[in-house]
């Protein structure tokens, strides 16, 4: 169970500006296997590679080493499961909307106005889409929007159709050091508490044109139509992260033909995008405690009870989805054999098939 004291420990050592995040970090882990695998994400997947002591020794980021030991102790020497991962996949701000923990109140308001014209502005929270603002200056109602330390902000004027804007300023009363860029962007510092962001605009007069001669009447054409705004977001980058939890799974052979069943597998995709996943099993005989490296007696992919095929998932940004798994080995295995699994994710399901392709059990 997380502690209030965990969960600042966390922030600090594993998120940024001392807040949870869904992504943009780097690491390392020394797993029991003994090689060095390296990563990118979340604050939340560092926590789950330290909670998961039978494959991960240590984490290290920032050129500091972190074990579990060193994270049951900040959190009040309380012990931390794949549960409090999953927490922390829930409070770090995305998908948008979502609450994110951050270790102090060190917040900024930003006050958004429309002074002249009429025109909107689009607010980003770490280049994410978080709202924005549509009036007419100078009587526009202000819109605020809060940041936390080190968050980079972005204000993107969209003006209106014949309106063009020309500055930023930092108070609604004058502009003593205007900006003409847009977008604007900056990163909030701690003298920002609360500041105001002013955008002014200015109407474009239309040259005048001669009045046309006569000219034969055309057809009906349609009329445009405004069907609204649509965000348009980056490619995909990094690699996907998710949240394995199997502390409900059943394992059981099957009745009919004795596959393998492994039931109740529920796996957290702690990705800002859409991932396509699919399940490995390797069985090892005996009862080596861990995963090991090498030596497993069979090696085979889920898949669909009825046609043999490879079973690939989908899962949305921060969709939890329940699996139960079916894997076909052969009836030579017999006896106590330590199960691992395995999951292969990628953003492009082509690219996924391919990677899996050759794992034919």
């Amino acid at each position: 169970m997380l502690t209030a004291n965990g969960k600042n420990y966390i922030a600090n050592k594993f998120g940024m500006g001392g807040c949870f995040v869904a992504s943009g970090l780097s690491w390392s882990y020394l797993g029991t296997d003994g090689v060095t695998y390296n990563e990118t994400g979340s604050t939340s997947q560092i926590v789950s590679r330290l909670v998961m002591t039978a494959l991960v020794q240590s984490v290290t980021i920032g050129g500091i080493t972190y074990t579990y030991s060193d994270l049951k102790t900040a959190n009040d020497n309380t012990d931390l499961t794949l549960d409090d991962a999953l927490w922390v996949a829930g409070n770090d701000g995305s998908p948008t909307g979502e609450s994110q923990y951050c270790v102090s109140a060190n917040t900024s308001t930003i006050h958004v106005y429309i002074s002249q014209g009429t025109g909107t502005v689009n607010v980003y929270k770490n280049n994410v889409f978080i709202g924005s603002l549509t009036g007419t200056g100078p009587t526009s109602t202000p819109k605020d929007f809060t940041f936390n330390l080190n968050d980079s902000f972005k204000f993107e004027a969209v003006p209106a159709y014949g309106n063009t804007f020309t500055k930023w300023c930092k108070t609604p009363t004058s502009c003593p050091a205007p900006i003409t860029t847009n977008p604007y962007t900056g990163t909030i510092a701690l003298t920002d508490s609360s500041i105001s962001a002013v955008f002014t605009s200015t109407g474009v007069t239309p040259t005048p044109t001669p009045t046309p001669g006569p000219t034969p009447t055309p057809g009906p054409t349609p009329a445009p139509g405004n069907i609204g705004t649509f965000d348009f977001t980056a490619p995909p980058s990094g690699s996907p992260t998710v949240i394995l939890d199997i502390s409900a799974i059943t394992m059981k052979q099957n009745a009919t033909d004795q596959h393998f069943e492994i039931n109740n597998v529920i796996i957290t995709n702690t990705s800002p995008w859409a991932i396509s996943l699919a399940v490995e099993i390797r069985l090892h005989p005996g009862t080596p405690g861990v995963c090991p490296s090498s030596g497993e007696v069979f090696a085979g992919m889920d898949r669909v009870s009825t046609t043999k095929a490879v079973r690939i998932k989908t899962l949305n940004p921060g969709e939890v989805g329940t699996y139960n798994l079916d894997f076909y080995q052969p009836p030579s295995i017999l006896g106590t054999h330590t199960v691992c699994l395995y999951i292969h994710g990628s953003y492009d399901r082509d690219e996924l098939e391919a990677e899996i392709a050759p794992i034919t059990g």
